[in-house]
């Protein structure tokens, strides 16, 4: 299993990174970044870059060449999904016996110390992977409370760190119109869902008509759905159409997208006598309204 990565890095020393976990993902088969190989070969830039020096000098080099250091010691911004799990990293080279920290930036809060955890939240898991000296803050179904800078630390003087900027997406389901319609019985109607706002595109789309699930393959009506982009951002589109409406078509219908909150509408289908009934009544209502207000008016003119 493995995660995807998309995206680029921006202009500003910052990668912006968007991750679309297919599966949970195990550290073990977490994907290392192009720093991290860069990383590798250090020591020998570093000794093809140095001019031969006195050995007083010589040991000072290399006694700070020892000293711990994160690779790429710049902040990175990560997007997860709300409901996904994200995983926060910070690569350090040559730690020996210090320790390290993950520290929310927000609130000061010390969420781990190596691999043990100081908060109550169980969703936050600290752990190392070992051949690559990563050591990196799972967050187990990522809510949008949990969006905010966090900051890996080496226990030093000066302190040595490396800054993880977490955003949490919360995609959007809605359906096109009034969150009540009353159509006329014998119409065409066509309901349209659309999904915006996610970086998991969603596998299905499915119908509901109050609790049963509208099957294709038995529903007298369509289903379609298509993909298209929005200033740049996915949308999913699914479109329900209902045939020559009948009584039994009322009710209230909403669409569920897999792993995203999902949307809802009554439709009300009412008969040709049904509708002029109920515009004979408003017409009548607003009259009386009328009436009353006029005799009320001229009492109060009475009186003066």
């Amino acid at each position: 299993m493995s995660s995807e990565f998309v995206g680029s890095p921006s202009s500003d020393n910052k990668d912006h990174v968007l991750f679309q976990p297919e599966d949970d993902l195990h550290p073990d088969n977490l994907i290392e970044t192009e720093d991290q190989v860069l990383d590798q070969n250090f020591d020998a830039i570093i000794a093809d870059n140095v001019e031969p020096v006195s050995s007083e000098k010589s040991n000072q080099q290399h006694n700070f060449y020892n000293e711990p250091y994160v690779a790429g010691n710049y902040t990175t911004d990560v997007t997860y999904q709300i409901g996904t799990h994200a995983f926060l990293h910070c690569k350090i080279q040559q730690l020996g016996n210090r320790s390290v920290s993950w520290v929310r930036v927000d609130d000061h809060s010390i969420i781990s110390v190596d691999r043990e955890s100081y908060i109550s939240d169980g969703r936050y898991i600290p752990y190392l992977k070992e051949t690559s000296s990563q050591w990196s803050l799972q967050i187990k179904f990522v809510e949008p409370k949990d969006a905010g800078l966090y900051e890996c630390q080496i226990a030093m003087e000066p302190k040595v760190s490396s800054r993880v900027r977490l955003i949490v997406t919360v995609p959007v389901t809605e359906i096109l119109g009034d969150s009540d319609r009353y159509v006329k019985s014998g119409s065409n109607v066509t309901l349209t869902c659309i999904v915006s706002g996610y970086i998991d595109v969603p596998r299905f789309i499915i119908w509901y008509q109050d609790t049963t699930k509208i099957l294709p393959e038995s529903f007298r009506g369509t289903i379609t759905e298509e993909k298209k982009f929005n200033n740049s951002s996915p949308i999913s589109i699914s479109k329900l159409t209902i045939p020559s409406m009948k009584k039994s078509d009322s009710g209230n219908y909403s669409c569920h997208p897999t792993n995203i909150d999902h949307a809802m509408i009554a439709l009300h289908v009412i008969s040709s006598a049904e509708s002029a009934s109920a515009v004979t009544s408003s017409g009548c209502i607003h009259g009386l309204y009328a009436r009353v207000y006029g005799l009320v008016l001229l009492a109060i003119l009475s009186c003066h």
